[in-house]
């Protein structure tokens, strides 16, 4: 069974009060790709990635499909905040002791469902004023926001550079001397953040690179996707995603796969497995929909999870059975949709082809 990473409040505090990081761990990443790199974060595999509330009770964060057409893949991150208490982050803890002048991209896409006009998710770094001293001690974040120099709009996706913004600047410290060189009220540059602190870097020992929402913000809704970061030119970019589209074959052992919809029987879906999903494990079997689009309410309640390997990948699949009455199956229809969510929550989908044929 898997489950999306969520990180508790102590667990969010800990990364700001000096919890050290082994280069070798899962939190930290070098850059060591002379070539460009994607890396998928699923809920299959986070990455270091987690989701966690900072304050507050009702804010949330999951990966989901869309909105819209994102910039990579067909999937982003979501953040919500219900109050001004609420503060919510998809963190991922690493890059320690990275000088801040080696950092040669840093861009990422946002998307606002809902939210008061100025609002984007924020792009935040761990950072130490001076990575070359003694002094590990807790120097708060770097805090880029879209909206000091750019005008964010409701319902679709754009883009940020963060090292070229001009004007005003659109990068702010939370703690002094970044806050006292940068602050909130008159954010810098990144020119100017590197003119000011030289020697400045992702902290020794509480680095981190995070997606926040919220703090302030009485209602939020938005996404975040396609976070590039380049070190010395090699870069890596991070694409959120859902878990990926499942494979299913609508009566297996047929071809085409034949439906009367008028027909009193009942329809085989097989789920196929893949390297990073297991239907037998990872499928919430009550949540089930199957039909002509998907939310139809057809299941039988019944699968069978002993029909072996039918797709030869070496991790059994599974066999769930719908009523054919109940699935909307009419004489335009050419496919069928299966839909439901894992047992972490996740919604999962897949679609096989159809043919329907007449009443005999």
């Amino acid at each position: 069974m898997r489950r999306l990473a969520i990180l508790t409040v102590g667990t969010l505090l800990a990364f700001g009060l000096g919890v050290a990081v082994s280069p070798d761990s899962p939190g930290s990443l070098a850059a060591s790709a002379s070539s460009p790199t994607t890396v998928v974060v699923s809920p299959v595999d986070m990455h270091g990635w987690a989701f966690g509330a900072e304050t507050g009770t009702t804010g949330s964060g999951q990966m989901v499909i869309g909105p819209g057409t994102p910039p990579l893949g067909r999937g982003s991150a979501r953040l919500t905040v219900a109050s001004a208490t609420d503060g919510f982050v998809l963190i991922r803890p690493g890059w320690n002791g990275i000088p801040l002048a080696d950092i040669t991209k840093l861009e990422y896409s946002t998307y606002r469902a809902s939210g008061a006009s100025p609002l984007a998710i924020s792009l935040q770094l761990q950072v130490d004023d001076d990575i070359t001293d003694l002094d590990n001690s807790w120097k708060g974040r770097l805090v880029f926001e879209p909206y000091y120099t750019n005008t964010v709009q409701t319902g679709q996706w754009q883009t940020w550079d963060t090292l070229t913004s001009s004007g005003s600047g659109n990068w702010w410290g939370t703690k002094a001397p970044f806050s006292t060189a940068c602050p909130i009220s008159n954010p810098c540059t990144w020119s100017e953040v590197l003119s000011h602190f030289p020697n400045a870097g992702i902290h020794q020992v509480s680095g981190a690179v995070l997606f926040k929402a919220g703090s302030g913000w009485t209602a939020f809704d938005g996404n975040v996707d396609a976070l590039t970061i380049g070190i010395d030119g090699d870069e890596t970019t991070y694409n959120f995603e859902p878990l990926p589209n499942i494979r299913i074959d609508i009566k297996p052992g047929s071809d085409p796969n034949s439906i009367n919809p008028k027909s009193k029987g009942i329809i085989p879906v097989a789920i196929l497995s893949d390297p990073a999903f297991e239907p037998v494990d990872d499928v919430d079997r009550d949540t089930l929909t199957f039909g002509a689009t998907g939310d139809e309410h057809s299941f039988t309640g019944r699968c069978d999870d002993a029909v072996g390997d039918l797709n030869s990948d070496g991790t059994p699949d599974m066999v769930c059975y719908f009523y054919t009455q109940h699935a909307g199956f009419g004489t335009g229809s050419t496919s069928g949709t299966l839909k439901g969510q894992t047992v972490g929550g996740t919604p999962i989908e897949g679609t096989d082809s159809v043919r329907i044929v007449p009443s005999p």
